[in-house]
């Protein structure tokens, strides 16, 4: 499964990510492939697929939607 977390940087964003990346118990549960995006700020370099996007732009949310193909999304951008 791939999942979409907007404000995956922030608190409540950062803790589902890391839950949604490792999975729980059950069949159901089944660790899943996150993609998060971060503002204001460019997210450091380094492993993660974070990716910088400000919300209010339209066509780069469209952009990313494309790109990534979520099964879910999760909106926790402020």
């Amino acid at each position: 499964m791939r999942v979409l977390v907007t404000g995956a940087r922030g608190f409540v964003g950062s803790h589902l990510a890391r839950t949604l990346e490792h999975g729980s118990e059950g069949p159901a549960r089944a660790a899943a492939t996150v993609f998060g995006t971060s503002f204001p700020q460019a997210p450091p370099a380094g492993p993660g697929n974070i990716h910088y996007l400000d919300l209010r732009v339209e066509c780069d949310v469209r952009e990313i939607v494309r790109r990534v193909r979520p099964d879910q999304v999760f909106h926790l951008a402020a």
